[in-house]
């Protein structure tokens, strides 16, 4: 079968037609996005399997260290994880 056969030029012109109406239906704002409004199962699914798939995809070669209930190594996580909340949270209401 050739790429120019008419059975994968309708699979392409569909294909075309159908990534068109989701750009107008995105760009028209016709599907509400906000956080306080529930997704439909569809897109929640969508957004939860993209989400856990890009997690999985980089975390795939981290190595998880031996000493992770070591005692100096919490205490230093537990002092970066106060600076990492503090400077963002710090800021609130202040931009």
């Amino acid at each position: 079968m050739s790429f120019w056969d008419p059975g994968w030029r309708l699979v392409i012109g569909t294909l075309v037609v159908l990534a068109g109406v989701v750009a107008v239906a995105i760009y028209e704002g016709l599907y509400n996005i906000a956080a306080d409004v529930p997704h439909t199962q569809p897109v929640y699914w969508l957004l939860e399997t993209a989400r856990e798939r890009s997690v999985a995809v980089r975390a795939r070669d981290i190595v998880v260290p031996n000493d992770l209930d070591d005692a100096n190594r919490i205490s230093k996580g537990r002092i970066f994880g106060d600076v990492q909340w503090l400077s963002p949270c710090a800021r609130h209401g202040k931009d």
